[in-house]
């Protein structure tokens, strides 16, 4: 089977500064080359089953927000644990907005967005994400900016971005060193 989270790559269907879109619990995920941008959703008539009537009308809420990795540069985009299969996206009727064989990979990489960082998402057993920073490099350069949130919070290390759809966690990060 594949990803949990699988991610798609960006072959002119979305706005260029998007590398890969990824489809996760409540929303997508846009991957771009200095952010991501999540957006997330609530409600509708999806989440009811049964005869019409029966529950009351939750209306249907997005919310999105975005972390840019504020100073870095324009990273690229790598994909990793590429899937047998590929998909097409037929937007509109001007072929140059099309996307077709666009690879689906289980994991991705957008490199050097600060020299000597990579970021890692993870999308094999969920979502994860990893700041790889090289030997010498100081992570003092990453500086994550949250933006369109209603509010953030630290609670015991781990980062709560409360949404109008709900709440997003964050765990505690964890360093190590390899040797």
């Amino acid at each position: 089977s594949g990803p949990m989270v699988p991610f798609t790559q960006n072959k002119g269907q979305w706005p260029a500064q998007v590398l890969y879109r990824a489809n996760i619990p409540g929303g997508v995920l846009f991957v771009e080359r200095n952010a991501l941008t999540y957006v997330l959703k609530a409600g509708g008539d999806l989440h009811h089953h049964g005869l019409p009537g029966e529950h009351p009308a939750d209306p249907l809420r997005m919310h999105a927000y975005r972390v840019t990795f504020e100073g870095s540069s324009e990273g690229t985009g790598e994909g990793r644990f590429t899937q047998n299969h590929y998909e097409n996206f037929f937007i509109g009727n001007d072929p140059a907005k099309w996307g077709t064989g666009c690879a689906v990979h289980g994991e991705v990489w957008v490199k050097d967005p600060y020299p000597g960082v990579d970021l890692r998402l993870d999308g094999r057993n969920g979502l994860k994400y990893d700041l790889i920073v090289a030997p010498g490099v100081d992570p003092d350069v990453i500086r994550m900016r949250y933006e369109g949130q209603d509010r953030l919070a630290l609670k015991d290390g781990a980062l709560h971005v409360q949404l109008s759809t709900g709440e997003v966690v964050e765990e505690a990060p964890v360093s190590w060193y390899r040797f």
